[in-house]
């Protein structure tokens, strides 16, 4: 895992979080801190009612990991969409 750096602040904690599509089903990867961050970034988006898009470093973002914890290809992005 790596340091990552939320946009516009200082470095946080290291985050597991991985998203993995597998035999019809999403399989999620992570560790407390990446509780913590997904629970941010769900909260961000019932505040906004929009959407966002979760990204791996090699598609511009910093919010996913490139790979699964067993060292699988993970999802490159995750949209979600916050739904009335």
């Amino acid at each position: 895992m790596q340091v990552l750096t939320r946009r516009g602040e200082g470095p946080v904690e290291a985050v597991m979080l991985s998203f993995k599509h597998q035999d019809g089903a999403i399989h999620i990867a992570l560790d407390s801190a990446g509780i913590a961050e997904f629970i941010t970034i769900l909260q961000r988006l019932d505040a906004t009612r929009g959407h966002v898009h979760l990204l791996t470093k090699s598609n511009g973002g910093r919010e996913l990991d490139e790979k699964t914890p067993r060292g699988e290809e993970a999802v490159g992005e995750v949209i979600v969409d916050y739904i009335e």
